[in-house]
Order: structure tokens, then C-alpha cells, then sequence
């Protein structure tokens, strides 16, 4: 990735475009077969798939708002299912959300959830995105911020 960063300017949406981690849901854009996927070959564990796409959509936003363009805020179930999913309030089904299966609603929800809480008692839940992610603009100017966030990753799963 650090080779990639050093040749990509990942603060520009033309290079941007180009980071989508590989997922069931994703595996066709790349042109992989199904039995690629399978093998897990190429495949990121569910934490750092999460974590890149949230990473990717805060730089797609700052990149926008930086141009200009107008941001609209995610609302509803969706922004609800991406942010709030693991708190012990989180009620969301897949049905809130239009052309969503029970099945991915279930990924979202339940194994790529950002929070881990204790239950309804627990009033300090762990955040993936709050305990990885730099959320300041400034990281947009470092070219090594994803290479940082995956090795960060790594560390952590290793300990």
C-alpha cells in the first residue's frame, strides 16, 4: 500500500476511486470469480473492510466540501445501520432500508458493527472508527494515512 500511496494522491478523487476493498458485495467490479472470493485469497477481514470504507467516504467528503460541492448528510436508517449498529439502542431491521437484503442487513449490523457494547448498562462502548481513524482534514495531506490505518489494524489484532 505505501508504494501505491507514494505514487497516488489518495487526496484526489481520481486516484480515490480506486481504493474498494474486496468483499462479497464488491468482488464483481474487480472481475473475480466467485471461487476467487471463496479462497479468501485476496479477501480483508471484516474490521479493516470497515474501517477503509469509512475511511474512503471521510475523504470523499472532504474532498467535496473542498471543491465546493454541496454535502448532503447521510440520515435514516442508513446512517443509523453505519454508525449506531452494536449500540445496545440500535433497533434497525432490513426492511428500513429500501433494496437492502437480510442478509447484508445482517453483515452491516451485526458482523461489521462499529460499536461493542456490554449491553444497556453500558455506558461506554468501544467505537471502531472512534479508537482508529484520524478524523482531522490535515490527514487528507498525508500521503501514508491508509498504510497508517492498516498497520495500526494490524498491530492491534495481533496483540
Amino acid at each position: 500500500m505505501r508504494c501505491f500511496e507514494i505514487i497516488a494522491d489518495l487526496s484526489k478523487d481520481e486516484y480515490l476511486e480506486h481504493i474498494l476493498p474486496l468483499t462479497t458485495q464488491t468482488y464483481p467490479y474487480r472481475k473475480l470469480s466467485m471461487s476467487t472470493m471463496k479462497s479468501h485469497a485476496y479477501k480483508l477481514s471484516g474490521g479493516i473492510t470497515r474501517l477503509i470504507d469509512e475511511w474512503w467516504f471521510q475523504r470523499c467528503r472532504w474532498i467535496d466540501e473542498a471543491a465546493g460541492i454541496p454535502i448532503q448528510p447521510v440520515k435514516g436508517a442508513i446512517a443509523d445501520l453505519y454508525h449506531s449498529a452494536g449500540l445496545p439502542t440500535y433497533r434497525g431491521t432490513y426492511r428500513d432500508i429500501p433494496g437492502m437484503s437480510e442478509d447484508v442487513m445482517h453483515i452491516r449490523a451485526v458482523v461489521l458493527a462499529p460499536n461493542e457494547s456490554d449491553g444497556p448498562e453500558d455506558d461506554d462502548p468501544w467505537n471502531l472508527f472512534d479508537a482508529f481513524l484520524v478524523k482531522t482534514r490535515e490527514s487528507l495531506h498525508d500521503r501514508h494515512d491508509l498504510s497508517k490505518l492498516i498497520q495500526k489494524w494490524e498491530t492491534h489484532r495481533v496483540q
